[in-house]
Parts: C-alpha cells; sequence; structure tokens
C-alpha cells in the first residue's frame, strides 16, 4: 500500500509545499508531523490506491512532546 503526503501553508492559497510519498503508513505519518511540527504545516496522508484521506495533521492537533513525555 502506498501512501502520499500532501503538505501547505495555512498562510497562502493552499498550494502544496511538499509532496511525498511512502510505501508505510507510519513513515508517511512521520514526515507529516515533522513538517506540522517544525514548518507549522497541515498535511494531509491519503492512502494513494483508494484516494481516501487516512490523515489530516495540523498545528493545532499536534503538538511537541516534552522532554519527559519523550523519555530523553
Amino acid at each position: 500500500m502506498t501512501y502520499s503526503v500532501q503538505c501547505y501553508r495555512d498562510d497562502d492559497s493552499g498550494d502544496i509545499s511538499s509532496l511525498s510519498n511512502y510505501s508505510n503508513g507510519f513513515r508517511a505519518y512521520c514526515h507529516a508531523r515533522t513538517q506540522v511540527l517544525q514548518h507549522g504545516m497541515t498535511c494531509k496522508i491519503i492512502n494513494s490506491e483508494s484516494g481516501q484521506v487516512d490523515g489530516l495533521l495540523d498545528p493545532s492537533t499536534e503538538r511537541r512532546l516534552t522532554p519527559m513525555e519523550s523519555g530523553s
């Protein structure tokens, strides 16, 4: 199964700023989460085979883990 990650900034016209494809849903999620946390983007994870949106991440739903939570 392949996943497409589309990331875009909220402040412009909705143009896709980043588009990546992954064969693994977990990797797709990790990439999307990194874009959200580091760049403040909104990302959609799309199942390439069905065309369904598998996940939607944005700065309001994602937050950085505290050092205690991440175990560092």
